[in-house]
């Protein structure tokens, strides 16, 4: 390279090369803060920390000691006075040769085994019978339930098996046909399970506008938005909770499309809504906003990792007004109330 033997050129080259500088030296910072980003310190999922995963949560220490707590009754396992299978223990014979009589034998000790029996379908037929009255000999026919609809059918017991399987415990529909086949001998089709779900669903729908009237009258709600996969492609499971009630709906979109859509309960809801900062539900101006306490913390977190010291009294400040809330019904006293603004006001 050759270098420019004028002062005013050398002068022009330093500030071109600074500006390079700090354009690069920016960038390492931005990469290595991102680098640097984990569910603790981030909305990043505690499922992307990987083999360098931190407790999600670290334990302030308090005057409440670990482990269990004086009083506290345990739920192990005690001996039942019925049980379903009695097993008598008692040699045939003495070791002297003598033959032993069971029936004079009392029981020296017993112990049980809790065991699950060995699953298998009941089967239930329904016979439908014909018969002429004796008197005037017309024929009566019997009728079948309601439920028993074809020559052969799975009962609610199953139904209620495969809805909660693959809803409640997100198991597969593929999983779900192998666990049946191999517990109980019979196979399931996938379209049955689904039927199952949607028979559920329409049942349950009188509950789902309880739960959304609940939701759109309650003081404080919760949202969220998660991704998933729904045939191959990226969705998103959008929440609306409180303290007693969830609503979940599943869209294609993530912002502003989705919570404007029929589904959703934003556009009606007039309370609190707490969510972490996510552009798109500052749009709905009917409700008052406040940012999740969660998201908040791992905020600071991340600044009191970068020396910011006004973040690590912040967090202090927050935690400590959340002891004070959590033994006064959920506010500040008015007593303290004048000494905590002053405090966030100072830090």
């Amino acid at each position: 390279m050759n270098l420019p033997t004028d002062i005013a050129s050398c002068h022009k080259l330093i500030l071109q090369q600074q500006a390079i500088i700090e354009e690069m030296m920016s960038r390492i910072v931005e990469l290595e803060d991102r680098a640097n980003k984990n569910s603790k310190n981030s909305s990043k999922p505690p499922s992307s920390d990987g083999y360098q995963k931190k407790p999600a949560f670290t334990r302030r220490k308090g005057k409440i000691k670990r482990g269990g707590k004086a009083n506290h009754k345990g739920k192990t396992l005690e001996l039942t006075t019925t049980p379903d299978v009695i097993v008598p223990l008692l040699p045939s014979h003495c070791p002297c040769g003598q033959a032993l009589d069971k029936n004079q034998a009392i029981i020296s000790e017993r112990r049980q085994i809790f065991d699950l029996p060995q699953p298998k379908l009941l089967v239930t037929e329904y016979q439908k019978l014909t018969c002429h009255c004796g008197r005037c000999g017309l024929p009566i026919t019997g009728v079948f339930p309601d439920n028993v609809p074809a020559p052969v059918q799975y009962g609610s017991g199953v139904r209620c098996l495969t809805t909660l399987l693959n809803c409640a415990f997100a198991m597969p529909i593929k999983k779900i046909q192998e666990l049946f086949t191999d517990l109980f001998g019979y196979a399931i089709n996938e379209s049955t399970i689904s039927s199952n779900n949607n028979r559920c669903a329409d049942l349950l729908e009188p509950i789902e506008q309880q739960i959304k009237t609940e939701l759109l009258s309650s003081k404080v709600g919760h949202v969220d938005e998660s991704g998933l996969r729904v045939a191959g492609k990226l969705h998103w499971l959008h929440t609306f909770s409180s303290t007693l009630f969830t609503f979940l709906f599943v869209h294609a979109k993530r912002g502003r499309k989705a919570l404007e859509d029929t589904m959703s309960l934003l556009p009606d809801f007039k309370g609190w809504l707490v969510h972490d900062c996510w552009s798109s539900y500052f749009q709905f101006t009917g409700c008052r906003h406040a940012l999740c306490g969660a998201h908040i913390i791992r905020e600071l977190t991340a600044l009191e990792e970068k020396n910011i010291v006004w973040a690590k009294w912040f967090q202090r400040y927050l935690f400590t007004l959340f002891e004070i809330t959590k033994v006064n019904d959920g506010v500040v006293p008015k007593s303290m109330r004048q000494k905590t603004l002053a405090l966030f006001d100072r830090i």
